[in-house]
Parts: C-alpha cells; structure tokens; sequence
C-alpha cells in the first residue's frame, strides 16, 4: 500500500477529519460489495486431496485482494468519486 500524507488528503477535503469519514464510509461499501459477490464455496474440496495439486489455481483462489480501506484511500486520493454531505434540514 502507497503511504498517503495528511496533505494529500487535504487536497481533496478541506479538513481532514472529513476525509477519514469519507474513506471510510467508501471501505465499508466496498467491503460490502466483495462479500455480496464472494462465491459461498470457493474451493472445490476435491482439487486440495488431488496427487497432482494446480499450484497456480489454488494461488488465485487463497490470493487476497487489497484491503478495502486501502482502494478507498487510493480513489479518495485520485478522485474517482464525489461526496456531499446531508444538511440537517434535508
């Protein structure tokens, strides 16, 4: 993970506090969306007893994607979505 600074953040938002909000609001939905999606049975029970083991496809199935808070802090950063605050009389 690239380390991101206080003034990056503060590029995009004017006060940091905010920014933390937002990142985090985002890592949540996308932590969401990876457990909606996420396949119940990942690993077929089989290919672990076989003699010969596909090393490569049990790589992609064990291979751990990056962190959600990690993609939030580096779309946040990047600008790949916009965020606005509700008013209270909203």
């Amino acid at each position: 993970m690239k380390l991101v600074g206080v003034d990056d953040l503060l590029k995009k938002s004017p006060n940091v506090y905010e920014a933390v909000m937002v990142i985090s609001k985002r890592a949540r939905q996308i932590n969401f969306q990876r457990k909606q999606f996420l396949p119940q049975e990942e690993v077929d029970s089989n290919l672990l007893y076989e003699e010969e083991i596909d090393r490569e496809a049990l790589k992609k199935v064990f291979q751990d994607p990056p962190k959600p808070t990690a993609t939030a802090t580096e779309e946040f950063v990047n600008g790949k979505f916009e965020y606005k605050f509700k008013k209270n009389d909203e």
